[in-house]
């Protein structure tokens, strides 16, 4: 059994993971901690009667309880601080917060590397993100001109998503880009942004909790890779998935695509 103590409980993807875990007969929740509700039971939180555990917003928590990982997802401005507490309290992490930055990432990288405790990080914890964004650099090799679109409800935090920048880094890696376009922009920003010379479009509509869509297109024809989940569920098996693996995965992780041999 590995002891898994969940950081960022009390939100959405963190309820999930409560109850992926719970389901799971290889892991045991032993710590959920959260900024709000604290001190109520995740059995409450999550509608299920099968653990005792209660909200803590303490990070030593997860020490009291002697977790094996911490699984992190809160939010960007507060995952480097968890991520250093990771590292320097010894304790194994799955970090699947997206938007930490190039220089944040060499910085754990070089610190997990030197320390005892080992560190996944993950845009998405997702196998058919994974498989899908394969599968996109693989078509970028002879469709190099590519836009991208992502949709996640009004409440995200970030624009574009972590999972959207790291398919245009890794696209524009294998050459691809998005056409000049001879039109003028009559409202700034209507073409969207620009990563690394690929355009990229994020709406924020209420759905499900997020959508990729990678659009390739030549002369006459036009190919197009849809990534949708409909629920939670695949990145909490995902981050569970990590969870087992990084106990003995030595150092940093970097990315869902390497227990999957698509790295």
């Amino acid at each position: 059994m590995i002891r898994v103590g969940i950081v960022g409980a009390a939100g959405k993807m963190g309820r999930a993971l409560c109850i992926a875990a719970l389901d799971d007969p290889d892991i045991e929740l032993v710590a959920a901690i959260g900024r709000s509700k604290t001190g109520m039971r995740v059995a409450e939180l999550v509608g299920r009667p099968d653990t005792d555990v209660r909200l803590s917003d303490r990070l030593e928590t997860l020490l009291d309880a002697n977790v094996d990982v911490a699984l992190e997802f809160t939010s960007p401005d507060s995952v480097m601080g968890n991520a250093r507490w990771f590292l320097d309290h010894g304790v194994h992490s799955a970090i699947g917060t997206t938007g930490i930055g190039a220089e944040d990432l060499a910085e754990l990288r070089s610190r997990a590397e030197a320390g005892p405790a080992n560190m996944f990080v993950g845009d998405a914890f997702s196998v058919t993100d994974a498989v899908g964004r394969h599968i996109a650099k693989i078509a970028a090799r002879y469709i190099p001109n590519v836009e991208l679109s992502e949709t996640h409800p009004p409440t995200k935090a970030d624009a574009p998503s972590g999972t959207c920048v790291r398919t245009a880094q890794e696209l524009a890696r294998v050459g691809a880009s998005s056409p000049k376009a001879a039109s003028r922009e009559i409202i700034p920003g209507a073409r969207g942004g620009e990563i690394d010379g690929i355009r990229v479009h994020s709406l924020r509509q209420w759905g499900g909790p997020g959508f990729e869509e990678i659009r390739f297109s030549l002369p006459g024809e036009t190919m197009t890779i849809v990534l949708t989940p409909w629920s939670r569920e695949p990145y909490a098996n995902g981050a569970l998935r990590v969870a087992k693996a990084v106990v003995n995965r030595r150092g940093f992780t970097y990315g869902f695509e390497s227990l999957l041999g698509l790295d």
